[in-house]
């Protein structure tokens, strides 16, 4: 697993096209791909868990604060002691939403999410300037034999 700064130091070395070496950085284009594309993939499959874990954290926190969760269950998942604290109260449906939208666990993990889909976003950035690296190559292959007089 990468982090975003860790990403970006990545590319800003995988970046750099050597302008007198254009026919070996056309062909280093496709190793850059799969070397990024494997990186997005397993991104996006860690995006993807952290989703469906929100979405089980949710049930559970919404089984919490309506009180609809046994005593083995808050003490395997260590909720025990918060449940001590709000002192084993029932709370109205209709205030659930409000507890929910506050709860720091939910709140971690909606900030674990909007970090992953920052790191899908940027590989896939990088991916999509990679397709067109290709192009920018031939342009300036092109460039250069029009300046030679070819």
């Amino acid at each position: 697993m990468m982090n975003i700064d860790e990403i970006f130091t990545e590319w800003d070395k995988d970046s750099k096209i050597d302008r007198t070496e254009l026919g070996k950085e056309s062909l280093e284009i496709p190793k850059l791909h799969n070397k990024y594309y494997r990186i997005y993939i397993n991104e996006k499959m860690r995006l993807i868990k952290q989703e469906s874990n929100l979405k089980q954290l949710l049930a559970l926190r919404h089984d919490f604060y309506s009180g609809n969760i046994d005593n083995e269950t808050l003490k395997e998942l260590g909720w025990w002691d918060e449940w001590e604290k709000i002192g084993r109260r029932t709370i109205l449906k209709t205030e659930i939403p409000r507890y929910l939208e506050s709860d720091q666990l939910i709140i971690d993990q909606q900030l674990k999410i909007a970090t992953q889909k920052e790191k899908v976003g940027l590989l896939d950035s990088i991916i999509k300037s990679l397709v067109s690296r290709g192009f920018n190559i031939k342009a300036a292959i092109e460039f250069a034999k029009f300046q030679s007089g070819a």
